[in-house]
């Protein structure tokens, strides 16, 4: 188990989950689906539609053929998730449900985002643990959104060969770790939003985790699941806040 009581000042490095920690999924999500949107409900929202494609996510990541691309899974499960979500008023092109897997490296992050990781990464290894293909984050980090941020790695699910929540995901981070730098498993934090995805795996595996909660889900959210994360905060902005008090603390 991990240590409840341990420091954040003393993790040597972050394991950071993509989708909805780091970038905005549920904004990223209804934009890229605009060419929809006069079909839905007036009652329909953003987060109906996230919902929607997590479900489908979720199925098709479990019942897809081992090696299928995330990005083929992301285009079928928007095919599927609007012909559902439109009463089979309107279906995309294999070209728009592309477009709208493809959308992923231009999804908005969240406000704190960027200064966060700018924060952590001059004292810390950064990775990036995701479902995603290993090109969608290069795009991600190099000429998207996080262009600018270091990182150790970017795993995808290309080089775990697994998707979340596989634990095979989390193992890869922690392999890439202990080769790069030569830090142990106690010596890393997982950082993310998904509870059953990541936090389940990492509480499994006895890897220390912190919970974002972007969604203000609560307390019910890891409950319900039996869930304890070392820690748990509303942003990445507070997670930094308490590391950077906790180190000036020590000086």
């Amino acid at each position: 188990m991990a240590d409840s009581k341990k420091s954040l000042s003393s993790f040597k490095a972050f394991g950071f989950d993509v989708m909805g920690t780091l970038l905005d999924e549920r904004i990223g999500i209804w934009d890229a689906c605009k060419p929809l949107h006069t079909y839905l409900s007036s009652s329909s929202r953003p987060d109906d539609v996230q919902h929607a494609i997590n479900e489908a996510l979720s199925r098709l990541m479990k019942s897809g053929p081992a090696g299928t691309s995330y990005e083929s899974i992301m285009a079928k499960a928007y095919s599927e998730v609007t012909d559902n979500l439109t009463k089979g008023q309107y279906s995309p092109s294999s070209e728009e449900s592309l477009g709208f897997a493809r959308s992923l490296a231009e999804w908005p992050l969240w406000p704190d985002t960027f200064a966060s990781l700018e924060q952590l990464s001059s004292k810390s290894d950064l990775y990036l643990v995701s479902n995603m293909d290993t090109t969608t984050l290069q795009r991600i980090a190099t000429e998207g959104p996080l262009k600018g941020i270091r990182f150790a790695a970017l795993i995808g699910s290309d080089q775990s060969k697994a998707f979340k929540p596989d634990q095979r995901v989390n193992q890869t981070m922690l392999d890439r770790a202990k080769q790069h730098s030569g830090i142990g498993k106690d010596e890393i934090l997982l950082v993310a939003q998904g509870t059953a995805s990541d936090h389940v795996p990492a509480r499994d595996m006895g890897i220390a985790s912190a919970w974002i909660d972007r969604y203000d889900q609560g307390q019910d959210a890891i409950g319900r699941l039996g869930l304890k994360p070392t820690y748990v905060f509303k942003s990445l902005a507070e997670l930094v806040a308490q590391r950077d008090e906790e180190m000036r603390s020590k000086r």
